[in-house]
């Protein structure tokens, strides 16, 4: 399995993506804790998840866009995260190729939604910040995630990230519309879900910036 997974990473660093690891499909955390599902919910004889992360902090909106826009993610505008699984699908038909079952989690329909952010704090890539947000000194919280779900065996056990978030409530004090506590969000109230509908409430129109 070791030449399987230096192949993958091959192939990983060809698809642009920065980091790249493999854990089991034990529960990563206890089901109430997020809305979601398991891996082995979607392929019951799964044995890896595949994570990968992306570094998207070189991404940039036109001037005249930011000027529309504010102080809305640039990220969620770009529209990066339903891009995300296309430098996965190369990763998914070398493990085909090589007979097993392969998966690609895209997190676009709620019933096959996994805790990829709690996947990848198990594969010690960062951890979970008071923004809610996967963090680690290296990318900050600029990681858009993926994951591949397979029946090969290359699960590895990595050392857990050291929470660095300590006493700084920067993420929670500049929240424009107070949609974060404490490793909470309110997604009712967080502007890139807003701006998935057709309208904008009148108080986050009316919120400086915008």
């Amino acid at each position: 399995m070791e030449k399987m997974k230096d192949k993958l990473r091959e192939i990983a660093e060809e698809s642009m993506i920065n980091e790249i690891r493999f854990i089991d499909t034990e529960e990563l955390e206890p089901k109430e804790a997020f809305h979601g599902r398991q891996p082995k919910d979607l392929m019951p004889d799964a044995k890896s998840l595949i994570i990968t992360s992306v570094y998207i902090a070189g991404f940039y909106l036109p001037d005249e866009d930011l000027d529309i826009h504010g102080r809305m993610s640039r990220l969620t505008l770009s529209g990066f995260y339903f891009n995300v699984v296309e430098p996965l699908k190369p990763l998914k038909d070398y493990l085909i190729s090589q007979g097993y079952k392969a998966m690609v989690y895209d997190g676009l329909e709620d019933d096959d939604d996994i805790p990829l952010k709690a996947a990848a704090a198990k594969a010690g890539l960062g951890w979970i910040g008071k923004n809610t947000l996967l963090v680690n000194k290296k990318y900050g919280s600029f990681q858009a995630l993926g994951g591949i779900i397979t029946n090969a065996d290359l699960a590895e056990i990595y050392e857990s990230y050291e929470d660095h978030c300590g006493s700084c409530m920067a993420c929670i004090d500049s929240c424009p519309t107070k949609a974060i506590a404490p490793r909470k969000m309110d997604r009712s109230k967080c502007l890139s879900n807003l701006m998935e509908g057709d309208d904008l409430p009148e108080s986050v129109t009316e919120l400086p910036g915008n």
